[in-house]
């Protein structure tokens, strides 16, 4: 994709097969100031070529072919060269990384990046609606890319957040259906920690980039925010400024996120401890009950299968009941005895 205001969007499989307005040639775009080209996806030798006719370094042609993931911004002789990352959903609601090189000169920008992305059509939409107010630069169209991308993780933080929200009161009112709340905590937290890895990289890639760009300022002629032709000259400086403002507002929410998160599988994990602590005491009282009862029978078992056997019983001979009431009087002798050791051994 080519784009310039005074030409607009041009798009092609290749730089062969491009459409070329009328009256122009593929040498007539590449003259012009601030114009931007996107590559999705090049090849070996589609790499070769572009490297040839845009003088780009061996180190940034062979960081973007093996498809370098680490963010930076590295600063070469006649342009600086941006790595940053942006995320996409697969089919199945999953990340995935995409990274964008941007190559940026001071007459135009070079975007790399594999696979079709959104991001680079809403910058195109932003462009057409500011050209006639400010100056497109290279500087700024990168700064409109880094921009987008960084705003594409709002939607994602603010899923987060409402989650967050509603594992924290359900932790607190607990019920006892709630047994997938681990299962919703870990895989918020997953969520967290990948938003984190995304976004840790890229205040240093913004603070570099706003370094390098103020040391270009004071070096050049033109003031920030001059009128050039009309328009106005824009202080990229403060544009990235913004961006890296809502970056580290994007990582202190997410680290109180996870705080909240691990907060919240504290209490829950608590919550289930002290109920496992009730059930065992439940449980410890009705075996207690149930040690009592077999207390007593004990004894009374024991002397009654001793006097079941093929023994004469005592008090046979005799007529009265004296005999079996000492029997009945020794065995509840015998319960109590058991019930009073029982105690001593702290088994009830």
């Amino acid at each position: 994709m080519y784009y310039h205001p005074d030409t607009g969007s041009i798009r092609g499989r290749s730089f062969t097969d491009i459409n070329l307005p009328p009256n122009m040639t593929l040498e007539t775009l590449l003259t012009k100031e601030n114009f931007w080209i996107d590559l999705t996806s090049p090849s070996n030798e589609e790499m070769k070529i572009i490297s040839k006719v845009f003088h780009i370094h061996p180190l940034t042609a062979e960081d973007i072919m093996s498809h370098e993931i680490r963010e930076k911004c590295d600063v070469f002789r006649h342009y600086m060269f941006v790595c940053y990352r942006a995320f996409l959903h697969d089919c199945e609601q999953l990340l995935k990384p995409v990274t964008f090189y941007n190559i940026v000169t001071k007459k135009h920008i070079l975007t790399f990046h594999f696979g079709h992305v959104p991001h680079v059509n809403h910058v195109q939409q932003r462009v057409k609606q500011l050209q006639d107010y400010i100056e497109v630069v290279p500087d700024w169209i990168n700064y409109a890319i880094m921009d987008e991308i960084t705003d594409s993780f709002a939607p994602m933080i603010q899923q987060i957040e409402s989650e967050v929200d509603a594992i924290d009161d359900l932790v607190l009112l607990y019920k006892s259906d709630q047994s997938d709340m681990i299962l919703r905590i870990g895989t918020c937290r997953k969520k967290v920690i990948q938003m984190v890895r995304l976004l840790g990289t890229k205040v240093e890639v913004v603070r570099g980039l706003m370094k390098r760009i103020v040391e270009d300022v004071s070096a050049s002629s033109i003031q920030q925010d001059e009128i050039v032709d009309g328009k106005i000259y824009p202080d990229v400086g403060l544009y990235l400024g913004d961006v890296q403002d809502h970056i580290l507002t994007m990582l202190q929410n997410l680290n109180h996120y996870e705080t909240v998160l691990a907060r919240s599988e504290s209490n829950y994990l608590a919550r289930i401890s002290i109920e496992l602590t009730q059930t065992s005491n439940s449980t410890n009282h009705v075996i207690g009950r149930l040690t009592i009862f077999a207390t007593v029978l004990l004894p009374m078992n024991l002397v009654t299968g001793l006097w079941g056997m093929n023994v004469k019983v005592p008090g046979k001979d005799y007529d009265n009941l004296i005999y079996f009431f000492w029997i009945v009087l020794s065995l509840a002798v015998f319960a109590i005895l058991s019930l009073t050791l029982a105690k001593r051994l702290k088994l009830i």
